[in-house]
């Protein structure tokens, strides 16, 4: 394998290996057992973030990155599996659909904001102003 193809997957690597780090999870595989996986997979030039990419994945989201503990699977499954019994507040479900949608901000506040724009205020000085009168 030449120096320049070789580069990319080390770099890839090192970075998997420094997040397991960061989340605090076990890490213990060699470069060549991860490219070795990758290389079965066939889906190493498919790997990424986002719908419909690839990614290395522990079995059951537990235990170390190892030989026998991970699998390719596609950035979907992996999310589903880890959400997979797990209730969501609404606002997490809402994030999720803006990140999704490219919606930053709920419709009600979207407008609140334009009429606040409007009239020359600020969403949160109308609402500390709501509140006042409300409380006297």
């Amino acid at each position: 394998m030449d120096y320049v193809k070789i580069l990319k997957p080390c770099t890839i690597f090192a970075r998997q290996k420094a997040m397991a780090k960061v989340r605090n999870i076990e890490w213990q595989l060699t470069f060549e057992e991860w490219w070795h996986i990758w290389e079965q997979s066939g889906k190493y030039e498919q790997r990424g973030r986002g719908a419909g990419k690839y990614c290395m994945s522990r079995i059951g989201d537990v235990g170390p990155y190892s030989v026998n503990n991970v699998v390719i699977k596609t950035i979907d499954d992996n999310n589903r599996e880890a959400h997979a019994g797990k209730k969501q507040s609404p606002e997490i479900i809402a994030q999720r659909v803006a990140k999704i949608t490219g919606i930053k901000h709920s419709l009600e506040r979207r407008l609140a904001n334009s009429i606040g724009q409007r009239n020359g205020n600020n969403i949160f000085v109308l609402r500390a102003k709501n509140k006042q009168k409300v409380g006297t």
